[in-house]
């Protein structure tokens, strides 16, 4: 799957009366793919599929808790353990964690207090830059 920036430099040297062979190579792309785009005459993003998680039916409680107190993501795998969540790694909890602070912290719903490097890794992604400007 390309880009639309790539389909875009296809179409304008297909424009330019350029052979699709001569596209490839000046694109570094694979001829059937050069072939595929000029047929198809409009950039389609690929559908991802959306696929249901194991934490779906947990995500209002997350959110909740989050709402509540700033828990961490340990405490909040804790929780979500005693609510019934068998999934043993935690990796989705904690990327939805993410998620849900950095939703809070575009709509400017939330104060960070960075406590150690280690803690904001874990629970907080974001550029420092955008700390420097709190």
């Amino acid at each position: 799957m390309i880009d639309y920036e790539t389909y875009c430099n296809i179409t304008k040297l297909h424009q330019e009366k350029l052979k699709p062979t001569q596209i490839a190579r000046q694109l570094s792309l694979d001829l059937r793919t050069v072939r595929h785009w000029i047929r198809t005459g409009t950039y389609q993003p690929r559908k991802v599929p959306v696929r249901s998680s194991k934490l779906d039916p947990y995500k209002p409680d997350i959110v909740r808790w989050l709402d509540g107190h700033p828990y961490t993501g340990v405490q909040i795998l804790q929780r979500l353990r005693e609510a019934g969540y068998e999934h043993t790694a935690g990796r989705s909890a904690r990327d939805f964690m993410g998620q849900a602070h950095l939703q809070k912290i575009e709509a400017g719903q939330t104060n960070i207090l960075i406590t150690t490097a280690h803690r904001l890794q874990k629970s907080l992604m974001c550029r420092w830059d955008d700390l420097m400007t709190l």
